[in-house]
């Protein structure tokens, strides 16, 4: 059989995570400020905005490529993607709850709050959606046999959307108690991303050639030299 095919199942098995890394996504762009704003309080200053957001920002632009080095220079049995994925899953969901569960003291808290549960929410979705996407292009260099599982990540796609922009907004509103219903959505969707994302774990298999050898190895830090 040609190496560079990918059967069915796997194509299945790795495009499914496409409805929880979608449905986590949308849910957390469209509803997580109304809440913390509208909810909960948190003033809308243009000094807190910036704060929350540069922080933020700055900890986005770091950690992708900080953890990805890592991922590519990780040697194991289990290969350099899976492993980040696995360990990330659990955590991911329990900040998917919590970032929508903060202290109910003073607006000032809250912010605090939610710039340390961002940091580590978005640190555990790189680890799980950033990392299972990055074994897209390593599941096989034939073109035609890519564009084949692109199109079933854009179908689970579809409906990770109306997960996230469609039921999940009608589960937060269907309390009397907003943290409540928005607490119930975010565990909701942290569970639905983990439970998509195990056919990846328990049926694509990393190939050994694209994990890097000890010499290969570079420093995060370290410049390159380019001919």
């Amino acid at each position: 059989m040609n190496e560079d095919h990918v059967p069915l199942k796997n194509k299945i098995s790795w495009a499914i995570a496409n409805i929880g890394s979608l449905a986590i996504g949308q849910s957390s762009i469209l509803l997580l400020y109304a809440y913390y704003f509208l909810y909960v309080g948190v003033p809308l200053t243009p000094l807190g905005i910036s704060l929350i957001l540069t922080i933020y920002g700055i900890w986005d632009a770091l950690n992708e490529p900080l953890i990805g080095h890592i991922s590519d220079f990780t040697r194991t049995r289990w290969g350099r993607r899976k492993p980040f994925i696995a360990f990330g899953l659990v955590p991911l969901v329990i900040c998917s709850y919590l970032i929508y569960t903060p202290p109910l003291l003073d607006p000032i808290t809250c912010t605090i709050y939610l710039i340390i549960i961002l940091i580590l929410y978005e640190t555990f979705v790189t680890m799980v959606i950033t990392l299972w996407f990055s074994l897209y292009p390593e599941l096989t260099l034939n073109q035609n046999e890519r564009l084949a599982i692109s199109r079933f990540k854009e179908i689970f796609g579809v409906i990770g959307l109306i997960l996230g922009l469609g039921i999940a907004p009608l589960i937060a509103g269907s309390f009397e108690d907003p943290m409540l219903g928005y607490s119930l959505m975010g565990l909701i969707l942290g569970v639905i991303t983990a439970v998509t994302m195990l056919p990846t774990l328990l049926f694509i298999k990393e190939k050994k050639e694209y994990q890097a050898i000890a010499e290969e190895k570079i420093g995060f830090l370290t410049p390159q030299k380019f001919r």
